[in-house]
């Protein structure tokens, strides 16, 4: 019961780490009077950027929030760049944080919202038009043998629109070189980008276009995992179980994969971890004890979500929560009576009976707190403290805790 409370409660604390704790990095806030003020800015999700900016002159500083129009823009150093827009979806009118993707003869913007993602196009000092994809119901027409739009009664199918295509060659019209490029396009940065900075190169001999748009490499990482900790078996069917003792249990390779598109803090951490622990019951029973002690090998794959609430260029401050599996196999090693006159040979008549209520898969969660920091450019070291809680469905549970150790290496050193 005390592990279920514990685990609900690490859900809560992960669950309120965007709110506790900001990442502020260097950047600076351009006002309306287009003065530029220096300081450090709060980079969270798309969607929170796009809602206000929080801003700082100072690490000790008080924070000051910036609605869409209180400012021009403001701009993480060498990243991306937000700028105040009044913007139409669906006939409804508001203000935003776009982010700027690219300047130049035609301006391309980007909004992720909570109602979805959303591309702009700006050709100098015209309106702001959106790039829309909507998804058409279809419905196939026995007489035609063709596919016809339809409305959701009687809908058979669906596809996207693209209307974005159509869209693209209206406003760029005077660079009918570029159609079968807007043609192949998809409604994403890339594509997008590209063609905005191709049809500036054609009708623009004057200046270059600027991109703003952050270009960070993946950086994945590779770990080699070691783990010291304590292991718990628990099982109504053999008696009470003690923590085994703390020793070097688990080793293993991890991967760490950055989810910058979800959110620039949040990386996805997975790997295969193999470890041998020990496993010792007590079973009472009138007069005397049954002792019975069993070796365990386990394999656990994790599969983190892990929160970065301080991140640096060298190093980081994290926070991890998620689901795990695990597989264990068991090997009855001794057994005996304990009275007290004394320990009483036992010996089992069948082995696989005693082993069966450890022996199996194991479904639960795994957490962990933890810091990496970067050695070289490409070599970093992680230190955390690890819980995980498991359990093979009416049998036994499995808890664990550990402290980790692991010698990484960036597969892209990134930017």
């Amino acid at each position: 019961m005390e592990n279920k409370y514990l685990f609900i409660s690490l859900i809560l604390v992960i669950s309120n780490l965007n709110s506790l704790s900001q990442k502020f990095q260097p950047g600076y806030i351009i006002t309306d009077n287009l003065d530029t003020v220096y300081g450090l800015v709060a980079n969270n999700n798309f969607i929170e950027n796009a809602k206000s900016c929080q801003f700082k002159k100072t690490d000790s500083s008080e924070v000051s929030t910036y609605q869409p129009f209180d400012i021009n823009s403001y701009r993480f150093t060498d990243g991306k760049y937000y700028i105040s827009k009044e913007i139409t979806i669906d006939s409804v009118r508001h203000k935003a944080f776009l982010e700027y993707l690219i300047k130049g003869k035609a301006n391309i913007y980007y909004l992720r919202n909570s109602t979805g993602d959303y591309y702009f196009v700006q050709k100098e000092n015209d309106s702001m038009i959106i790039l829309r994809s909507d998804q058409v119901n279809l419905t196939f027409n026995q007489t035609t043998q063709k596919w016809a739009p339809a409305n959701n009664s009687t809908a058979q199918g669906s596809t996207q629109s693209k209307k974005y295509i159509g869209t693209m060659k209206y406003i760029l019209r005077d660079a009918p070189t570029l159609y079968n490029e807007i043609d192949r396009a998809d409604l994403d940065h890339k594509s997008l980008i590209k063609i905005a900075k191709d049809y500036h190169n054609l009708v623009c001999k004057d200046a270059s276009c600027i991109i703003y748009e952050k270009k960070n490499k993946l950086k994945l990482g590779l770990e080699i995992t070691s783990m010291i900790g304590i292991n718990k078996y628990s099982s109504t069917n053999v008696g009470n179980t003690e923590y085994s003792d703390f020793k070097l249990q688990i080793y293993g390779v991890t991967v760490i994969l950055p989810l910058s598109l979800l959110n620039e803090s949040i990386d996805f951490k997975s790997g295969i971890l193999f470890g041998t622990t020990d496993i010792k019951t007590t079973q009472p029973e009138v007069g005397r004890d049954l002792i019975t002690s069993y070796s365990a090998s386990n394999l656990d794959i994790p599969l983190t979500l892990q929160y970065n609430f301080v991140k640096q260029r060298k190093w980081k401050v994290y926070f991890g929560l998620g689901p795990q599996i695990g597989y264990t196999s068991t090997k009855l090693d001794d057994s005996y009576y304990l009275s007290s006159i004394g320990k009483i040979p036992f010996s089992p008549s069948e082995d696989e009976y005693y082993s069966a209520p450890f022996k199996g898969m194991y479904l639960g969660g795994c957490t962990a707190l933890g810091a990496s920091i970067l050695i070289t450019r490409r070599l970093f070291i992680d230190v955390a403290a690890n819980y995980a809680l498991t359990a093979k469905i009416g049998s036994s549970t499995r808890s664990l805790i550990t402290s980790s150790v692991s010698i990484g290496y960036l597969l892209n050193s990134g930017k």
